[in-house]
């Protein structure tokens, strides 16, 4: 048998530090904190203050933060290659139209409710409901107009 393939999922945004901070909100995940690593780096003169940013007392790379599930790697699961990693990264040009991919938050169909008012708060967006073949969705769209859909 072969060994899984690991990935992470990447996302263009106009703001990848608002994003990301959303959808680790979203989705229960942990924002990805490495103030120590970027200090070092700039205090090797490896990196440069043009290459950083601070947002809430933290430093991050300017062009990107990323989130993780809180049992990923290093945290309470024995599987290295489960990354289960969302990167953002800035990008000045946006791609027009519709995303051709978006992800669909399983809360159950008692939950809905709940976490679009929850995920609203956050900044999303609600654009449309459907009821359709007995099942319903509610479609968002994150604060970048990313859209995805709450079922």
């Amino acid at each position: 048998m072969s060994t899984p393939v690991s990935f992470q999922v990447t996302v263009d945004s106009r703001d990848p530090h608002a994003l990301a901070r959303f959808w680790a909100a979203a989705l229960h995940y942990d924002l990805e904190i490495e103030t120590g690593f970027v200090q070092g780096l700039l205090d090797a003169g490896r990196i440069t203050a043009d290459d950083v940013v601070e947002v809430d007392g933290e430093l991050f790379f300017a062009i990107g933060a990323a989130i993780r599930h809180p049992y990923g790697p290093g945290r309470h699961t024995p599987d290295e290659r489960d990354a289960r990693r969302i990167l953002f990264l800035r990008v000045e040009d946006p791609t027009p139209g519709k995303n051709r991919w978006h992800l669909d938050l399983n809360v159950g169909e008692d939950r809905i409710e709940d976490e679009v008012v929850r995920l609203t708060a956050f900044g999303a967006e609600e654009r449309y409901r459907v009821e359709e073949h007995g099942q319903r969705h509610v479609t968002l769209a994150d604060p970048d107009g990313n859209l995805f859909c709450v079922q």
